[in-house]
Order: C-alpha cells, then structure tokens, then sequence
C-alpha cells in the first residue's frame, strides 16, 4: 500500500508528465535551434559546447540538490563515454 494521501498521486503524476513533456520538446527543438544558431554565424562546435555545458550544470545542480555523487569508477566512465557519444557528439555532428 502506497504511504502517500490520494490527493497527492494524481498531482505527482501530473507533475511528472509536464517534465516529460518539457524535456521532450526540449530535446526535440535542439536541432532546430543548433540549425538556426548555425545559420546566424555561430560555431557548430561553440552551439555542441554549450549545449553540453548546460546539461551538465542542470545534471550538476540536481546532482548536489539530491547530495548523490558521480560515480567514477571504470564501468561507470565507459556507459558516460558511451552515452556521451551517442546522446550528444554523434546527434550534433549529424546536425551540422
């Protein structure tokens, strides 16, 4: 059984949802606005970097907000390098 009153899972939810829903669109609209920023003279590499410095201030922020710390051994450096790669490297490259 659940500890949480009933009142409070459909806000929960619904809570949960609207991030999902931002993140999507953010993630969705990262293409459009590299092309865009691009295309008003900016350096691809310039857009890929603060691109992944941002993320890596909200995940940062999260991160000490939670008190969690990264975990830095090898399997855990790999899965970052590999994701890394695939989630942000490779989709910019494609971008540009």
């Amino acid at each position: 059984m659940s500890a949480e009153p009933a009142a409070q899972v459909p806000v929960r939810t619904a809570l949960l949802i609207a991030v999902l829903l931002l993140t999507g669109i953010g993630w969705g609209l990262t293409i459009s606005l590299a092309t865009v920023a691009t295309s008003t003279g900016i350096s691809p590499l310039t857009v890929a970097l603060w691109s992944a410095l941002s993320g890596a201030i909200i995940l940062s922020i999260v991160m000490l907000l939670r008190r969690k710390r990264v975990l830095l051994d090898r399997q855990h450096l790999v899965f970052y390098a590999i994701t890394g790669f695939v989630g942000t490297a490779f989709p910019h490259a494609l971008s540009f």
